[in-house]
């Protein structure tokens, strides 16, 4: 499959329907792009068959495999709607390509100060909860030394 001038596409077409010789060069495979179509020219054996695809891919498939016409056309056209889609989705346009990134990158920078932020609550949450039990400890201590020194307390 090689990628040509329309004009070369021309020639073949002119020299298929004189019924003229191809040269060893012109049976091959060709595309070109027309008006925005892809035009394939199927000449490996001389029957200079022409068809226009949506898609590079349908073209390709086209000329480059065994998928038969009807196929590689379904194909091409499901491939063209979902290009279609693409391009009309904001969100995919190269207009918002930027926003997007910069969005991104806002994103995770504020996400990086949110978790700085929570370690930071999470060292003193750790520190409050260690004076807690400290001095929950002391209490439990001082309690036990009252009790022993005061036994009788333990009848009211």
């Amino acid at each position: 499959m090689k990628q040509v001038e329309i004009t070369y596409i021309n020639l073949l077409i002119n020299k298929y329907e004189k019924r003229e010789t191809f040269t060893y060069e012109q049976l091959n495979n060709f595309y070109t792009i027309d008006k925005g179509k892809f035009i394939a020219c199927a000449n490996a054996y001389g029957n200079c068959f022409i068809e226009e695809f949506d898609t590079f891919i349908g073209c390709k498939l086209y000329l480059d495999s065994n998928c038969n016409l009807s196929e590689c056309q379904q194909i091409d056209e499901q491939l063209y709607q979902l290009q279609l889609k693409a391009e009309s989705n904001p969100v995919l346009t190269s207009r918002n390509l930027d926003k997007l990134l910069t969005d991104n990158r806002l994103l995770k920078e504020e996400n990086k100060r949110l978790k700085e932020e929570l370690r930071g609550f999470t060292q003193d949450i750790k520190r409050v909860a260690g004076a807690i039990i400290h001095d929950s400890n002391i209490l439990l201590n001082n309690l036990k030394k009252r009790e022993e020194q005061n036994p009788a307390d333990e009848n009211l």
